[in-house]
């Protein structure tokens, strides 16, 4: 913050203070994947003065260059758990319990768990940070997140599939790879280049934290992102069977039964079918 200190010292106390705090804030955003503008949008939606957080903007793009955004063909988007599974590894080493237990578990994050519930699984961090060597401690972890984070990877593609559908997201583009998108009386800004959102579902529940996309990521990937194709949400091949009646059936791991593909998924309009090639399905429920 010496930078910050130098460039407000003739400023009273209380403003160096202000934009000292501004600066901090700014500072996080940006480590945790969020660019310059999507950072200055944050801080306007937690209160903080738009001139003010302006000014501290300028001051820190003049004192360094911004780091390069991975390019979007590099940037996927995880589809399933073990996507993500090294990133839990590696943000459980780099936390502190309490601050690990915090981005997931508390209310309105991912799992948003009961006090009791919260104190255990504490608990269970405090146990696998202080025993690294036993993994059946990291693996319970795991255990806990998993559905939680295959439940909400599903969501993302269940409500950009329906917006898409219906037309609900409307976008405007603000800077290279950045979009305005406004959904209702909300407006979040997107960039399709380094896969960041600034909607609430995407920063309560630590998305930022480990690269998940959220429906509005997705849907302006389709739209904008030259890059992108159905299988950077991912998908599987799923094998119809006909029998006498030649109705198609095929195994439906959404529903744990086997289903008919007419009813199910095209009458249905079953937002995770991708394509329909006669003999397969191609499914995006991975």
């Amino acid at each position: 913050m010496d930078a910050i200190y130098n460039w407000s010292n003739h400023l009273v106390p209380d403003t160096r203070g202000k934009f000292e705090k501004i600066a901090k804030k700014i500072e996080t955003r940006l480590a945790q994947g969020f660019n310059m503008e999507q950072a200055i949008d944050l801080l306007i939606g937690e209160g903080e003065y738009l001139d003010d957080v302006e000014k501290v903007a300028e001051h820190l793009l003049s004192q360094k260059e911004e780091k390069p955004i991975i390019s979007s063909n590099e940037r996927k988007i995880p589809v399933k758990y073990a996507d993500i599974k090294d990133d839990i590894a590696s943000l459980l080493k780099k936390f502190k319990p309490e601050e690990f237990t915090s981005v997931f578990a508390a209310k309105n994050s991912l799992m948003s768990l009961s006090e009791k519930k919260y104190d255990e699984f504490q608990e269970l961090v405090w146990y696998a940070k202080k025993h690294p060597e036993d993994m059946s401690l990291t693996e319970e972890i795991h255990g806990y997140l998993q559905p939680y984070l295959e439940q909400v990877i599903q969501d993302s593609q269940v409500l950009a599939k329906e917006a898409q559908a219906k037309g609900t997201f409307k976008f405007k583009k603000t800077a290279d790879n950045i979009y305005r998108v406004r959904e209702g009386d909300s407006a979040y800004q997107v960039d399709v280049a380094s896969k960041t959102c600034t909607c609430p579902r995407y920063i309560l529940c630590g998305f930022n934290l480990l690269g998940v996309a959220c429906e509005h990521i997705i849907e302006a990937s389709r739209k904008f992102d030259e890059h992108f194709t159905e299988d950077i949400i991912g998908h599987k091949t799923v094998f119809a069977q006909r029998y006498g009646n030649n109705i198609r059936y095929a195994w439906c791991e959404r529903a744990n039964e086997e289903i008919v593909i007419e009813n199910s998924c095209l009458a249905s309009n079953c937002p995770f079918m991708q394509k329909d090639n006669g003999d397969t399905i191609t499914c995006s429920f991975c």
